[in-house]
């Protein structure tokens, strides 16, 4: 057995034992976030009441994800590094000016439909409010809480930040673990070659 190849297997293993006690710390937060969570929702619940945070009060329609996960290769590590992002936001259809909109009249847009159509309005007025359709922010995507409540108590956002919190954790469990069976192929390669030397 040479020495050169018990010494890499050394190193191999104390950095798999830090790697594996990184592991398990990672484990017991994301244990007690998730806990945390839970028992925030559930003060949520006494608050709304369990109809409005159940599957009845869900809305059906598509939601965009509010946080996406990233996967990415690095091939110098042999190891694929996961990351949580927030989602871009959507930039808003951009309203032109020389077509009139398609919307229907309604009770509340039908005084500004007839003012848009009447000639006393100046063109400034018009410029102006053309510039501001066009210069709108790009919206981001909905905030979920807003399904169930109009103002969410702080117990739900509470616990919408505990999920989000565990989520990276998820992510950061995932990238060691995936570090982790790099460096067991890598111990069991150098423990091939050191049992080959006996």
């Amino acid at each position: 057995m040479s020495i050169a190849a018990s010494e890499e297997l050394d190193d191999l293993l104390i950095s798999y034992f830090e790697l594996l006690d990184r592991y398990s710390t990672l484990q017991s937060i994301l244990h007690d976030t998730l806990k945390q969570a839970h028992f925030q929702l559930a003060k949520a619940k006494l608050a709304l009441g369990p109809t409005r945070l159940g599957e009845n009060g869900w809305d059906l329609r598509h939601l965009k994800a509010g946080w996406l996960v990233d996967l990415k290769d690095s091939e110098a590590e042999q190891v694929t590094a996961i990351s949580l992002t927030p989602a871009p936001p959507e930039p808003e259809e951009e309203k032109c000016p020389s077509q009139p909109s398609q919307s229907t009249s309604t009770l509340r847009n039908r005084s500004s439909t007839k003012t848009a159509t009447s000639p006393s309005i100046s063109s400034t007025e018009k410029a102006s409010d053309d510039k501001e359709l066009i210069h709108q922010k790009p919206k981001g995507p909905k905030d979920p809480l807003h399904q169930f409540s109009a103002f969410p108590p702080p117990s739900l956002r509470a616990s919408q930040a505990e999920f989000k919190k565990a989520s990276k954790t998820v992510c950061e469990v995932l990238e060691l673990r995936e570090r982790m069976r790099v460096l067991e192929e890598r111990i069991q390669v150098v423990k091939g070659g050191v049992d080959v030397a006996k």
